[in-house]
């Protein structure tokens, strides 16, 4: 019995060795099917991860953007109305000083001149 199977492995030593090598071959490429799939698993899991991670990022963006245009739009309101305010107040001291400078005109001449050579630098001559 020994020396039959001995002589049908002589005999047929290239196919027992092809056999073996596609068992081996098919063992292998079965090992590296199951690290893909596991590969693929976890850069799946971390992916997701980053995604939920960016979701929150982009919330917390559109968040600091909605304040950001909230706390311009408050500013831009404060400012014209201060704006406001201060034209108002320009129209008002323009109305006085035209009065006070109408006034000193008809009162006393050189005040005015001695106003006019302050404020603009220049000398009157008669």
């Amino acid at each position: 019995m020994k020396q039959r199977i001995l002589l049908f492995c002589l005999k047929h030593w290239k196919e027992i060795g092809l056999a073996l090598l596609l068992l081996v071959v098919f063992a292998k490429s079965r090992h590296d099917m199951s690290n893909i799939i596991k590969a693929n698993e976890l850069t799946e899991a971390a992916l997701k991860d980053q995604i939920e991670t960016l979701k929150t990022l982009h919330a917390d963006e559109l968040r600091m953007r909605d304040e950001a245009l909230e706390k311009y739009r408050k500013d831009m309101e404060e400012l014209e109305r201060r704006y406001n305010e201060r034209q108002t107040e320009i129209v008002y001291l323009t109305k006085e000083e035209k009065e006070t400078i109408i006034k000193e005109f008809k009162e006393d001449k050189a005040l005015i001149i001695k106003r006019f050579e302050e404020a603009y630098g220049l000398r009157y001559v008669e």
